[in-house]
């Protein structure tokens, strides 16, 4: 989860640690070419706190839309 730790435009949050998954939304929208190629791109939609969105798709080598996610990501604070 260091992606999420690394938001465009601001230094690596260097406390921290680790994350866990809290909410994942999964859509299929073709069937995923095997084998092929695929282009995964992510991108943090926004912070709240310890809460990281989180957008993803997936193409295939003609920019059609294979699938898609949103994560909730929520990070671990660093004190014990």
């Amino acid at each position: 989860l260091h992606i999420v730790a690394q938001r465009r435009r601001a230094e690596p949050n260097k406390g921290f640690r680790t994350g866990y998954l809290n909410h994942r939304s999964l859509t299929h929208r073709n069937p995923v070419p095997a084998p092929g190629t695929v282009l995964v791109r992510s991108r943090i939609v926004r912070v709240d706190g310890r809460k990281h969105f989180v957008v993803a798709r997936m193409e295939d080598e003609h920019g059609e839309l294979l699938a898609k996610a949103e994560v909730l990501y929520i990070s671990v604070e660093s004190k014990l």
